[in-house]
């Protein structure tokens, strides 16, 4: 019989700073736009999730790593039911379950 046991997933890479940074209307919620989005974060059981912030061989590449940061900013202040910060203000990790997925970047 299979297992129907849920376990807590740490998933080490998302793109998800990167396409709200490059694309003006993108939404996290949107699950249809990006595979990274929060309905798929919540059926995967992510329990922590590890922003990565892409900065191309380019130009200006440290100005869209900027933008980067900033959408990850944002995407906090602005979900607070759907992401919380790894870290608080103390710099302590906060590691217990929660019905948000816990971020860091």
């Amino acid at each position: 019989m299979p297992s129907t046991k849920s376990y807590p997933i740490f998933d080490l890479h998302c793109d998800l700073p990167s396409y709200l940074a490059r694309y003006d209307n993108a939404d996290p919620l949107d699950g249809s736009a990006i595979g990274c989005a929060v309905p798929h974060l919540r059926q995967g059981n992510v329990q922590l999730q590890v922003m990565v912030l892409f900065t191309p061989d380019i130009p200006d590449s440290a100005a869209f790593g900027l933008q980067q940061a900033r959408a990850y900013r944002k995407l906090l202040t602005d979900h607070p039911a759907h992401f919380q910060a790894l870290f608080d203000s103390a710099g302590q990790a906060d590691l217990t379950p929660s019905a948000t997925v816990k971020a860091v970047a």
